[in-house]
């Protein structure tokens, strides 16, 4: 619990550093104290799930990119993808960023970077389970079948964007997101 507590500690950090890189430091404060209220980072950080460590990764990355390490972002995103395998996404997003600005070294570079922990990791399944996507299918159908009520099913595709906006402490302050 106490990692999972540092981990959300940095998670506020790297927001900070990334929205000051891209934006001010006005906004950088705003950007840190509205993740560190966020119910969903506090509720996260008091327990021992991946969503926490996997953010903090992810996040380590999107800095890394910013600062032109391109192989380090692709090895951290990597990592953050084994911690919670949803987080693969965000290797899309650290290509497109390159793609845009029609920076093909640096998306292979981060491609490579992501294949150093992914692929031992793939041989490592396929020796053990016969399969490199072994547990990533099976994830798939644990939730399937055991989380079948689970929250977007529960409260509907709404949920996400309506609570992204309501749910901070922050906002109790603004009368039209309540």
């Amino acid at each position: 619990r106490i990692l999972e507590v540092i981990f959300a500690l940095a998670i506020t950090f790297l927001t900070y550093r990334i929205a000051i890189l891209i934006f001010d430091k006005r906004v950088a404060v705003i950007s840190s104290i509205l993740v560190s209220f966020s119910s969903i980072v506090l509720f996260m950080s008091l327990r021992t799930y991946a969503g926490i460590p996997s953010l903090f990764l992810i996040l380590l990355g999107i800095y890394l990119i910013l600062k032109k390490h391109p192989l380090l972002a692709g090895f951290v995103i990597g990592l953050g993808f084994l911690t919670r395998f949803t987080a693969g996404i965000f290797l899309v997003v650290a290509a497109s960023f390159f793609f845009m600005r029609k920076d093909w070294k640096s998306i292979g570079i981060i491609m490579v970077g992501f294949l150093i922990p992914v692929i031992p990791y793939g041989i490592i399944n396929q020796i053990l389970y016969g399969s490199p996507f072994f547990p990533m299918i099976e994830a798939n159908r644990i939730i399937s079948s055991v989380l079948s009520c689970n929250v977007l099913s529960y409260n509907g595709l709404l949920f996400y964007p309506i609570n992204l906006f309501s749910d901070n402490f922050f906002f109790i302050f603004d009368n039209d997101c309540r």
